[in-house]
């Protein structure tokens, strides 16, 4: 489930739709989410994404966080630009290449 999660994270990030799973990804998503994210912006990427079960929305992740849904979504925002990012972006888009085959990819 989470590794699914992480990987439904990188793509929404690179606007694909593949989804099928990806060695070692899990963890080169949690370093870079470890060096680039808040632990606030972490624990909403969690909720949201459903690391911990089913994905939660906004106003369910602003209850179990204590805080507003409006902050909900600005720390998801400030998290996923931050992800978009080099070198945060580069070190995970190398990973993924380095992973899927080129056909996957849209490659020829």
């Amino acid at each position: 489930m989470v590794k699914d999660s992480l990987i439904r994270i990188a793509w929404q990030l690179a606007g694909h739709t593949w989804a099928a799973p990806v060695d070692g990804f899990e963890a080169a998503l949690e370093q870079v989410m470890a060096d680039t994210l808040t632990e606030r912006e972490r624990e909403v990427i969690a909720l949201r994404f459903g690391f911990n079960g089913e994905p939660c929305n906004k106003s369910e992740a602003a209850r179990q966080m204590g805080i507003s849904r409006e902050r909900v979504q600005q720390l998801e925002a400030s998290a996923m630009n931050k992800l978009r990012r080099p070198p945060a972006w580069q070190r995970l888009m190398e990973h993924i290449e380095a992973e899927i085959p080129a056909s996957a990819q849209g490659g020829e």
